[in-house]
């Protein structure tokens, strides 16, 4: 058996064709046939095999993966939602725990700045007292060196 050369296909088609169109319009085989002389050329062209049923199972294949990727996209679309509101939460508590902190840090500060206070005035007192102390011994011995 030998296989028909591109041109005899070309030919073949023309008939089939020419059949087809003889047959009228609104033709049920014409309505068959309709976009299968684009791909027939298409095959004969680029040396192809595909047929109307390999169109169709792509076309089904093609339809169950876009639903599976619509399945996948609004999965995403919810997750992605849900992180962002996570994300504000996040956002919102940290907002707090820096306001929180600041506070903190403020009232810190100032306990350790009348800390501070406090223990300037305990030196002064000291030192005060010190010299007192000083004053007081030199006193006493004067004191004792008159006796």
């Amino acid at each position: 058996m030998s296989m028909a050369t591109k041109d005899q296909e070309r030919k073949a088609l023309e008939q089939i064709q020419k059949i087809v169109t003889g047959l009228g319009e609104g033709s049920y085989i014409g309505m068959a046939f309709e976009g299968v002389y684009q791909m027939v050329n298409n095959n004969i062209d680029n040396d192809e095999g595909c047929s109307v049923q390999y169109y169709i199972d792509e076309y089904y294949t093609a339809q169950s993966k876009a639903r599976e990727n619509q399945s996948k996209i609004e999965w995403l679309e919810k997750s992605i939602e849900s992180m962002e509101i996570e994300k504000k939460k996040d956002e919102e508590l940290n907002k707090i725990w820096r306001e929180d902190f600041k506070k903190q840090h403020e009232t810190a500060e100032e306990t350790i700045r009348i800390q501070n206070e406090k223990i300037a005035n305990y030196e002064a007192q000291l030192k005060s007292q010190s010299m007192e102390i000083i004053q007081l011994k030199a006193k006493l011995y004067d004191l004792m060196q008159n006796n």
